[in-house]
């Protein structure tokens, strides 16, 4: 079984490298370049911890992840993040997201919450951070803007009606995926538990206008990225110029601030299936050996008012927290 261990110490996957665990390690070799400098275009900041390193210890809180298939109509899909860092900040670059290719050979991640307390099935992402689901009477359309009946685009079941703590007034979400896939509507107020972690009066959206190729199971995305990545914006939608978005508290940092788990997750994958499961706040009780495993420190980055990074991101150091992989 494949481990993947997330420490999101700081502002939980913003700038964070925290080293957890009470074991004695062999001193890890400095970075070969100084963070107080620029690097071929790229600042570095180290993010102010919101709590001690947590010890790498089992967690009694997990979710199961149901695997999906990718489907040939997602065969064409790439990762968001290259779009986003192609395209000028005047062209509303924070609108794309970063979700993970959806092609016949990939597999995406399923995984039941309860949105105000009604059991839903969300996918999964740790690149993006927004979570939403469809509104009760979202509008289907296709690439062209085309109107449809709700199942073309492949949602499952129940649709949520309204937000338990009211809806936030002027203010919406807008997401374009690498796939040409979006969705956007208003933003309010849920109470959102996913494996025995609760947020209350999370801010999350329902999307009411969507282009999507769904897989007749979930009904929108669980966003674990940081607050960087959030998608929202004053006004009307049509109006996602840079100038009008503004951050929020997603789930994930919102679940550590409000102390429903330490600051890590981990994800378990199960050999020769698709299945796995996702640790809250520890790893999660499976075999594993933790004594055997690789780390990296992943740095996000930011170009300095440059339009055309992706080529040089693509070789550098560029993600959001500490990863550890460990076998059984």
């Amino acid at each position: 079984m494949l481990v993947v261990t997330a420490l999101l110490h700081g502002l939980v996957a913003l700038l964070a490298s925290a080293e957890t665990g009470t074991r004695s390690q062999t001193p890890e070799p400095p970075l070969a370049w100084d963070l107080s400098k620029p690097l071929n275009g790229f600042t570095f900041q180290r993010a102010k911890a919101l709590s001690s390193p947590s010890n790498d210890g089992r967690t009694t809180r997990f979710s199961r992840l149901v695997g999906i298939k990718g489907q040939s109509s997602n065969a064409l899909a790439v990762s968001g993040l290259g779009s986003m860092l192609r395209t000028p900040p005047s062209h509303g670059q924070h609108t794309y997201q970063n979700i993970s290719t959806a092609g016949n050979f990939s597999t995406q991640y399923a995984i039941e919450c309860g949105w105000d307390g009604v059991p839903v099935w969300l996918i999964l992402d740790t690149g993006s951070s927004d979570t939403w689901t469809v509104e009760e009477s979202f509008e289907c359309h296709d690439g062209r803007g085309a109107k449809h009946g709700q199942e073309e685009c492949g949602f499952g079941r129940p649709h949520i009606k309204s937000f338990r703590g009211g809806p936030i007034d002027g203010l919406h979400f807008h997401l374009k995926y690498g796939s040409g896939e979006k969705v956007s509507g208003p933003m309010g107020y849920s109470d959102i538990a996913c494996g025995g972690i609760s947020v209350s009066g999370q801010q999350a959206g329902l999307a009411n206008y969507t282009y999507w190729h769904g897989n007749n199971m979930t009904v929108g995305i669980l966003g674990l990225a940081y607050p960087a990545l959030t998608s929202a914006y004053y006004g009307e939608t049509g109006h996602e110029a840079a100038w009008n978005a503004i951050q929020y508290v997603p789930f994930l940092t919102n679940a550590i601030m409000q102390g429903s788990m330490d600051p890590v997750f981990s994800v378990a994958l199960l050999k020769n299936s698709s299945d796995g499961i996702i640790g809250w706040g520890g790893l999660p009780p499976v075999k594993a050996d933790t004594s055997n495993y690789a780390a990296t420190d992943l740095i996000v980055v930011r170009c300095d008012g440059s339009t055309s990074c992706f080529s040089r991101l693509a070789t550098g150091a560029c993600a959001c927290c500490r990863v550890k992989w460990m076998r059984d």
